[in-house]
């Protein structure tokens, strides 16, 4: 024997061989001719010679290694097994062993047919015109008799799963669940109960399928199954181009209500994640309360950023709400009842469109909203918070004082989106009637954005931020020939501007110890300058226009300019914004 002990020679033989243990939690996947789990996989390698056994059985080492690697894999990505995959594997094996009879019908043959073969036989196996040979006649009879000889042993295959039923023994179809665990990704692991509801699910749709052999062997062909388990899915497979996410192709590209790109993408990766909880293939029609209603329970399990966490990457949401309960007190923090609802909207926006088109019948979104407690305001910074950020490295002392500087600033001072700030132009920055304004539009190129026709608005820009140095920064750019205010503020493949830096900011208020857990973020400056103009005493309605809410389309003479008398009313609230214990001085221009 070599010193190699995953190379070797088995008694009595002159070849190599190579081995391996198999890991202890894989072992019930590798089973020997008698069923039983293997512990050990041999391969022989064909040769005498122990260096090129030691080439040859590296390769086959290493093979075995990669295979156990996708076996944990797989194991690890499996989910439990519902009543829909228990009904959905009955079915598709009932499914499969009529069919085989039916081929085995067509294949058995005629009259005519074995003469031609008595022919054939006689003349491959010899014999005397008029003698028969012996080994012709068995095998001639053998293809003669199959269909009796098939009788016989679905017979006895019949009253052996019929008994090993009655008695809860699913031995008999041991190999067949495990294949089909496997191939339907369930955790039915061996000697468990599901191990056993799956064994008797398959042993029932096995018994079905004899009986309609049985039934076709006197010429009924017309036998459905009894048995209730036995049933074909309440879901059906789509036809083709007639799936979810095909007729949600033809939606996006409708556009019933007119969404931007990157609202129709993100719509999109909602409807994906709901079909992702159906059976593949599903048609429009399983789009169902009963459906919504368990996805929006898997949705209160599900993590945050789980697409972006590596321990969930690949997993589908099934597995990802497993995965993540099995962390125990390292689980990840679930999403916000807000992006629950936000994925719900996009399903039913889908579905009204789907309602009107008479794929489906009505909206199961609706009565499935999270109801939030809109009385509950927003989170927003303490006077101390805005000083510790604006007193850090972040903003005080030799900083560039590019995007990163300016959108919390002019966001905490005029209430503007931060996509709004980055995305502005030189040129919409405009002085009128005495005052320097900011236009907020989609007019004037360089692909801006807006998210509502009712965001366009002109707006005064408050002392606090010309104190900062904000004017002398647009002439810069001006002077520097730059189109945009901030030239190295960029948008990502989905439209999003300064969302790199959107996504830091939080992790740098952490670092500040301003931010424990979620909430704060560069939208809260936002959040802060509403909650100043309310404590101006100013109310909802006249704040709404400011923040771009406004229920009117906003006229304007030429690019930017408004009448001065609707400029005054909306200054007086921004003008009022004020921080009272926030000292920014230490930020001015000089």
């Amino acid at each position: 024997m070599s010193a190699d002990t995953n190379i070797v020679r088995r008694q009595g033989s002159s070849v190599y061989y190579a081995r391996t243990a198999v890991p202890l939690h894989l072992r019930e996947h590798y089973r020997g001719p008698d069923g039983k789990p293997r512990r050990e996989l041999w391969k022989s390698l064909g040769t005498k010679d122990r260096h090129e056994a030691r080439r040859l059985g590296l390769r086959v080492l290493s093979a075995w290694a990669d295979e156990f690697a996708v076996k944990r894999t797989e194991l690890e990505h499996r989910i439990p097994m519902t009543d829909a995959d228990l009904q959905e594997a009955v079915w598709s094996r009932y499914c499969a062993l009529v069919e085989a009879d039916e081929r085995f019908r067509h294949a058995t043959p005629t009259p005519e047919q074995l003469d031609e073969l008595w022919d054939q036989l006689q003349h491959e196996f010899g014999g005397s015109p008029g003698d028969e040979s012996a080994t012709a006649h068995r095998v001639w009879e053998l293809i003669r008799d199959r269909f009796e000889i098939d009788q016989a042993e679905r017979e006895a295959r019949r009253q052996a799963l019929a008994a090993g039923l009655a008695r809860g023994q699913t031995a008999a179809v041991a190999k067949v669940a495990r294949d089909v665990a496997t191939k339907m990704r369930l955790d039915v692991k061996s000697g468990t109960a599901d191990e056993r509801k799956l064994g008797a699910g398959l042993m029932r749709a096995e018994l079905e399928a004899l009986k309609r052999s049985s039934e076709r062997d006197v010429g009924d062909f017309t036998g459905e199954p009894r048995d209730a388990l036995v049933r074909r899915p309440s879901i059906e497979r789509a036809k083709a181009g007639e799936g979810i996410m095909d007729l949600f192709e033809k939606y996006a590209n409708e556009n019933p209500e007119n969404c931007r790109a990157d609202t129709l993408r993100q719509s999109r990766q909602s409807v994906e994640l709901f079909v992702s909880t159906l059976p593949p293939g599903s048609p429009a029609r399983a789009i169902t309360k009963k459906a919504v209603r368990e996805w929006k329970e898997l949705l209160l399990d599900t993590p945050v950023r789980a697409s972006d966490t590596n321990i969930f990457r690949g997993l589908a949401l099934r597995e990802i709400v497993a995965k993540n309960k099995a962390l125990g007190k390292g689980a990840k923090p679930k999403i916000a009842p807000k992006t629950i609802n936000r994925h719900l909207s996009a399903l039913g926006a889908f579905s009204t469109w789907l309602d009107f088109h008479e794929h489906i019948d009505g909206n199961p979104t609706v009565g499935h909203y999270i109801k939030i407690d809109k009385d509950t305001p927003p989170e927003t910074y303490t006077p101390e918070q805005l000083q510790t950020i604006f007193s850090s490295p972040m903003f005080a002392g030799d900083v560039e004082r590019d995007y990163r500087f300016w959108v919390p600033l002019v966001q905490m001072f005029t209430g503007m989106r931060q996509g709004e700030v980055a995305q502005l132009l030189v040129k919409d920055v405009i002085e009128q009637h005495g005052r320097a304004t900011v236009f907020i539009t989609k007019r004037g190129g360089g692909g801006k954005t807006l998210k509502t026709a009712g965001s366009e608005r002109v707006i005064v820009l408050h002392d606090e931020l010309k104190r900062l140095g904000f004017l002398k920064h647009v002439e810069a750019m001006r002077e520097a020939g730059e189109e945009r205010l901030f030239p190295t503020a960029t948008k990502n493949d989905r439209g999003q501007w300064i969302d790199a830096f959107s996504r830091e900011f939080p992790r740098e208020l952490t670092r500040l110890g301003v931010k424990q857990g979620r909430g704060l973020s560069l939208h809260t400056f936002r959040h802060n300058a509403t909650d100043a103009m309310r404590a101006a005493g100013f109310v909802d309605e006249e704040i709404a226009p400011v923040l771009g809410h406004a229920k009117k389309k906003l006229m304007t003479s030429g690019y930017g300019r408004v009448p001065e008398d609707r400029l005054l009313r909306d200054a007086k609230l921004v003008d009022a914004i004020a921080y009272p214990g926030v000292d920014l001085s230490h930020l001015y221009s000089v």
